[in-house]
């Protein structure tokens, strides 16, 4: 994608994804197997978008760590490391003397979406749009923030606008015009958040924001709480399929593994992992490479991040390898 620079926001504390993100940068969890943040990374290269900017700062390292596999020759990655928090908007606006010039897609690290950026590129240039949202219809009967017109026009963002739309949710993914990144640098504070700040005041003076809406039949969801992680992990397995680009193996028959226990289908695992004789894993597991889930042990919709060990009866459960625990409603 000619010209087109991208800016992906790593750098939260996680504290919706507490307890595991007292270790580990919540773009850096891993969901089937790859890491938060890489999930973006690869639509962003999809794409064909080649010079990407991520920003760092809770547990930066891990963040490092975690995309280094996902790093080629064709990327032009740099990385923002801030000595202190500066939001979504703040963290692009420091980076502005290296983005701006032309459009720039800026992505949350922590979302999911089966989306294609080609195709939200082509509306916002058929528009000649300020900036552009990736939306998906709000659940029926809820308030939503945005509300859009039968053209994508953002008519209500954040209580700014007339109204009069449909009702719309945010998937964590925008793209804006060289206007609409000179609206970012003309905010006056150094930390702020890009949503209240600029497409708020945007759409309240009238400039052209639209939204693009997630093809029908194709599955987005923010994955920043451990309940919408497990969520996440039995959409796909409920379905019996796997995300794209997903590494691992669906199990969908009862297996029996190589150190003898049992695994029941539907359910994912990773390599190296280990189910002792006598225990069963499943249905609904999610095995994290390298994990071991012990000799007796019932593992079902349960989740283990690589490395991790389970024992004992776990349902609904998340467990990191330090042996951090999560429990959701199943």
């Amino acid at each position: 994608m000619s010209g087109a620079k991208a800016f992906l926001l790593a750098a939260g504390f996680g504290k919706r994804m507490l307890p595991f993100t007292e270790r580990m940068a919540k773009a850096a969890l891993t969901f089937f197997g790859k890491p938060l943040a890489a999930w973006s990374l690869d639509s962003l290269k999809s794409a064909g978008v080649r010079d990407i900017t991520v920003n760092l700062h809770h547990l930066g390292e891990s963040v490092k760590a975690a995309l280094a596999p996902y790093i080629d020759a064709s990327l032009n990655l740099s990385l923002s490391e801030e000595d202190h928090i500066l939001g979504t908007g703040g963290g692009v606006k420091r980076c502005l003397p290296a983005l701006a010039g032309g459009e720039l897609f800026i992505l949350n690290a922590d979302t999911y979406r089966d989306f294609e950026l080609k195709r939200m590129k082509a509306f916002h240039d058929k528009n000649e749009a300020v900036v552009t949202l990736a939306l998906a219809p709000a659940p029926p009967k809820r308030e939503a923030p945005i509300e859009v017109g039968p053209d994508g026009r953002v008519l209500r963002f954040l209580g700014a606008g007339p109204g009069g739309g449909t009702p719309c949710d945010f998937i964590g993914a925008h793209l804006f015009s060289p206007e609409g990144v000179e609206a970012i640098g003309a905010v006056g504070a150094e930390s702020f958040c890009i949503n209240a700040e600029v497409n708020r005041h945007l759409v309240e003076r009238g400039a052209k924001v639209f939204g693009v809406l997630i093809e029908e039949g194709r599955w987005w969801s923010d994955l920043g709480t451990p309940q919408r992680f497990m969520e996440g992990h039995r959409h796909f397995l409920g379905k019996g399929v796997l995300p794209p680009g997903c590494s691992g193996h669906l199990v969908t028959m009862p297996e029996v593994a190589a150190a003898g226990g049992k695994i029941l289908g539907p359910s994912w695992v990773g390599e190296s992992i280990v189910v002792e004789e006598g225990a069963v894993a499943g249905p609904y597991a999610v095995l994290g490479e390298g994990c071991r889930v012990m000799a007796g042990a019932s593992f079902e919709s349960s989740i283990l991040f690589p490395g991790a060990t389970a024992q004992g009866t776990k349902l609904g459960s998340l467990i990191s390898p330090e042996g951090l625990e999560a429990l959701v409603d199943i």
